[in-house]
Order: structure tokens, then C-alpha cells, then sequence
């Protein structure tokens, strides 16, 4: 007896894009069809990096359901009101939410298909289906497989696993308790001051996770030294020009997916700052003024080595890493020996050369069925589906959710800006195909383009 669960649609991964794609496929009708995967045991948004007083980048509004929906239950705004905080956090005159506040509403829409969803499963492996009636291998579905070896079937499967932390070649052998990504923070902190109080700690990036962590660091260990290494010269604030920020508009996208590929590199280059190595005002300004403070006091303990870089030399037995913190414009450098490291150093995009990868390894054993550029990298359409290569492609597809900035533009850069409208498109695509099918059986002609 075949003992296969078989489902419409699976998602793999359960963070904010699909959180948002269970939203609108319940406000579709089609919430009943579909199943999704999550490996961590309950719903948790960036836990490591939870630090008091520390804020969202995106405007309240732009959250899981409301650019799609404006009356839908599972706004930002209900999710207040439900609390009882909403004329609370009104008067608080905040532009953004705190984290916290933000990760608790996550989980709030979350824990509304919890039915619909299977905690503490990692899929390792994904398996295209065949269809028995064609002649030719057309995919008519896929097959995921979790660590325990079971076996799930669906028609259409929205990937949505994150995406993948970068961590510099040099350090990804020494990865520990003591040598972390910025995602993993705060259970390092927290078990660091259970011992011996560390003398000396280095944050590595330029991002503004890099500038409040290095805050944070000098609050929890007053005692300790934070050294902030960064390749800029300073740390940069984000350019959040109203002009700049039409890329996170809708029609963004299609001018953005239109483009050639030096026009998108192009394009990427004048963006950078509106995402990466980059922080808000009001983040730089307080770590500024605290290092102010401490000069003030003859007690500087935040150290910035601009225009540098660091080098793992050797680790100790107990933990420690001895490094060399090195300037990119002369021939010095020196070594220190850290009781922590802390990699701010951001996440992977689809792409060739460092800090980015051809494709997400979730997809290993699709990959030869999929359409490939020169340099091996998986082809993503406009809809988020994978590009199948001729004679694979059917009715069934495969979605990349949130993991598609080099093709579809800075929304897809972890932002929570269209995730809504995301999901919309996911779904207006799964119902394309039904509608084709449908249109197929009963003899009328499908055109298609």
C-alpha cells in the first residue's frame, strides 16, 4: 500500500514568505490543498537577533497581507488591535516596530494554520514526477523527501527555505559557539556570559546589523573591547530616498525582470545602499554618540578599523580566535586574539562569485531538469517559477518564494515589501494552469504563450 501523502501544493519552509502564501491561499479558497514543511520545531522570525530596542526596516503597512489585501484579518493593524496595544503603539510615535513586536506578529499569523503546517520536518531532497500518459518526460509533479526518508507528493511546490547565510570561505572552518553568524547572536552572547566575562570580542561587516550588534556588545560586556571591522571607510548610512525606494513598487519588478543582465547589474550597483552595507540614521548616531561617551570618559572600549579586513591565524583549545586585522590600503596589520567573533556578513543571492550560490541546495536533484545560464545558474520566470528545459515543462511548478533579488529585484532581498503581492502572483500562476488544464479537457485550444 502506497502510504504517500499527496497534496495540490507543499511549501517547503515556513518564515514569512510562505506564512504570507498560507494567508492568500486562504483568502483564494485554496488554503484546504495545501501543506507546508518547516525544520525549526514552532515559528520563530530571526530569534538570533532579537536585541532590545532594535527595529524593523520596513514600514508597518508593508507587512504579510496588506498590499494584497487591505481588509484582510491578518494585518499588522488587527494584530494590534486583537493585543489591545493599537493606540498604545500609536502614541508611542514610532516610524518602525520594535523586533520584538514585529516577530510576535509574525507568529500571530502564523499560529493560524497551524493544520496546515508540519513543524520539526527538514526536507532534504526534492524528486520531479513524471506523467505516465505522455510520451515525453514531462513533469507532472514532485516528490520531497524529509530526513527520516518519507515521502510527500504535490502537483505545485513553493520553495521558501530562507535564504542561505554567507559566511567568508576563511571562516566557514572555524564556525562554533564562539566563531558565529549574525543569526545565531544572541544564543552565543547569552551562553558567553554564563562564563568567564570575555576581554575582547570583533564584529565583521558593515551592515546595520553590524552597527547594532556592536552596540549591543558594548552594553551586555561593559568590561570588554569591541572591535568593528569593515571594508568602507565608515560605517554608511542606508539611502532611503522616497525616489530610491519606488523599487520596492510592483512595477518595479517587471522593468527590473525585463532588463538585461548588465542593465540589472547596473541597476543593483546604484541600489546598493537602499539594502546592503548600510544603516539607518538613528542606528548610527547612537553607536556614534556612545563611543562619543566613552572617549568623554577616557574609557573608549568600541574600536573601528576602517578600510580593513580580518584574517583567522589560530584557534585555541578553549575557544578563542587569534586573528590579524589587516588594512586594505597599507602593508600593516595587527593581531588580537578574540573571545568571540561575530560574522555580520549577510546571506547569499542567486549568482556565481562570492557570497552568492547557483542555485538553493534544496533544488540539487532538479537542477538537471532545469534551464540553466552559461554559468550554471537556475533560470527563475517571471511568475517565481523554475525555467524547465524544453520537454520537461507542464502544468506543474516549482516557486521560488523570496530567494529571486538578482531576477525580480530588491523586493525579493528579504524584505517583507512584497511579499504579499508575491504570493499573489504565486497563486494567479497555480490557477493559470488549472484553468489550462480545464480549458484542455474540455476541447477548447490553449494558446501557449
Amino acid at each position: 500500500m502506497d502510504k504517500t501523502r499527496k497534496f495540490k501544493i507543499l511549501g517547503v519552509g515556513f518564515g514569512p514568505a510562505n506564512i504570507a502564501l498560507a494567508a492568500a491561499l486562504e483568502e483564494s479558497g485554496l488554503l484546504k490543498d495545501a501543506h507546508f514543511f518547516e525544520r525549526a520545531k514552532e515559528t520563530t522570525w530571526q530569534p538570533g537577533m532579537l536585541i532590545n530596542n532594535s527595529d524593523i526596516q520596513n514600514h508597518p503597512l508593508r507587512d504579510l497581507v496588506t498590499p494584497r489585501n487591505p481588509k484582510s484579518h491578518y494585518s499588522f493593524t488587527n494584530f494590534l488591535h486583537v493585543k489591545g496595544r493599537l493606540f498604545e503603539y500609536l502614541n508611542t510615535g514610532l516610524s518602525y516596530p520594535y523586533r520584538i513586536e514585529y516577530e510576535q506578529y509574525v507568529c500571530w499569523v502564523a499560529s493560524h494554520f497551524k493544520d496546515h503546517v508540519s513543524y520539526g520536518i527538514n526536507i532534504s531532497k526534492i524528486e520531479p514526477l513524471f506523467s505516465e500518459s505522455s510520451k515525453h518526460d514531462v513533469i507532472s509533479g514532485y516528490r520531497v523527501i524529509d530526513q527520516d526518508g518519507n515521502a510527500y507528493e504535490c502537483e505545485h511546490l513553493v520553495v521558501a527555505p530562507g535564504r542561505t547565510r554567507y559566511v567568508p570561505v576563511e571562516f566557514e572552518p572555524l564556525l562554533s559557539d564562539r566563531v558565529v553568524h549574525l543569526c545565531d547572536y544572541l544564543p552565543a552572547v547569552t551562553e558567553l556570559a554564563s562564563g568567564k566575562l570575555p576581554e575582547r570580542i570583533c564584529v565583521i561587516g558593515g551592515s546595520q546589523s553590524a552597527v547594532e550588534l556592536t552596540a549591543d556588545l558594548a552594553d551586555r560586556f561593559p568590561l570588554a573591547k569591541i572591535h568593528a571591522v569593515h571594508r568602507a571607510y565608515g560605517f554608511r548610512q542606508k539611502d532611503v530616498s522616497p525616489f530610491t525606494n519606488e523599487v520596492y513598487f510592483p512595477e518595479f519588478v517587471d522593468e527590473f525582470y525585463q532588463a538585461s543582465d548588465e542593465t540589472r547589474s547596473s541597476i543593483r550597483g546604484d541600489l546598493h545602499l537602499t539594502n546592503y552595507s548600510s544603516s539607518d540614521l538613528d542606528v548610527l548616531d547612537a553607536l556614534y554618540r556612545k563611543i562619543y561617551v566613552q572617549k568623554i570618559q577616557g574609557k573608549q572600549r568600541i574600536f573601528l578599523h576602517r578600510r580593513s579586513f580580518a584574517r583567522p591565524l589560530i584557534t585555541f583549545d578553549d575557544g578563542r580566535t587569534h586573528m590579524a586585522v589587516c588594512s586594505r590600503d597599507r602593508a600593516d596589520e595587527v593581531e588580537m586574539t578574540f573571545d568571540l567573533v561575530v560574522l555580520a556578513t549577510g546571506f547569499k543571492d542567486l549568482g556565481v562569485g562570492e557570497g552568492r550560490e547557483k542555485y538553493p541546495a534544496v533544488l540539487s536533484d532538479l537542477v538537471r531538469y532545469s534551464e540553466l545560464d552559461r554559468s550554471g545558474v537556475i533560470q527563475v520566470n517571471r511568475d517565481y517559477s523554475v525555467s524547465l528545459q524544453t520537454g520537461y515543462g507542464g502544468q506543474a511548478k516549482c516557486f521560488l518564494n523570496g530567494l529571486c533579488e538578482s531576477t525580480h529585484g530588491m523586493g525579493d532581498a528579504g524584505s517583507f515589501s512584497l511579499l504579499s503581492l508575491r504570493s499573489s502572483e504565486i497563486i494567479e500562476s497555480i490557477r493559470s494552469t488549472e484553468n489550462d488544464v480545464s480549458a484542455s479537457m474540455n476541447g477548447v485550444k490553449v494558446d501557449a504563450a
